[in-house]
């Protein structure tokens, strides 16, 4: 009977995926995140993945990043997957200590969670966490988007709930 392979722990690196609607937060969620990692002297390569804002975003965060690439004009889910997976393979080389990809806000997370796995020996990423920034004020209330927003928090493995001071505790208790 052949061993199992076990893949190197030292070749691994972990990777967070941050999704949620416009205004939820997840670029705050980033700025916060990368300069709490740099007071520790970890250093992060940043995807970021916006419409409209992803190279005004990415000036930004430059300082706290250790790189960063901008996925701009289109969503990594569909028209982006092989560019954001090439950004990706490329950060791979990098040997920074974390990966933190951000999503535009319409961006379904399970064909990037799907390919992140399907794809686990090339990007080496490594244990992965999706983080979902929910906008209490705006849950649920996004029309035909009302499904993929649960989707992005039903798939995340850990959520943050943005603007709960705006909310009754009766919708606070139902999001959660």
């Amino acid at each position: 009977m052949k061993p199992l392979a076990i893949a190197r722990v030292v070749d691994m690196r972990p990777s967070i995926l941050i999704t949620g609607f416009l205004g939820a937060g997840k670029t705050t969620l980033l700025r916060h995140l990368l300069k709490n990692l740099a007071k520790d002297q970890i250093n992060a390569d940043v995807i970021l993945n916006d419409y409209a804002n992803a190279e005004i975003d990415s000036e930004t965060l430059r300082a706290d990043a250790a790189s960063i690439e901008a996925l701009g004009a289109s969503c990594a889910c569909c028209e982006g997957m092989d560019t954001l997976i090439d950004m990706v393979i490329k950060t791979s080389q990098s040997s920074n200590d974390l990966l933190l990809t951000e999503l535009n806000g319409t961006a379904d997370p399970l064909p990037i969670i799907e390919s992140f796995t399907l794809l686990e020996d090339k990007f080496k990423l490594f244990p992965r966490w999706h983080i979902c920034v929910i906008d209490a004020r705006h849950f649920e209330q996004r029309g035909h988007y009302n499904k993929l927003e649960r989707d992005q928090l039903e798939t995340a493995s850990h959520y943050l709930i943005s603007h709960p001071n705006e909310v009754t505790a009766d919708t606070l208790e139902q999001i959660e």
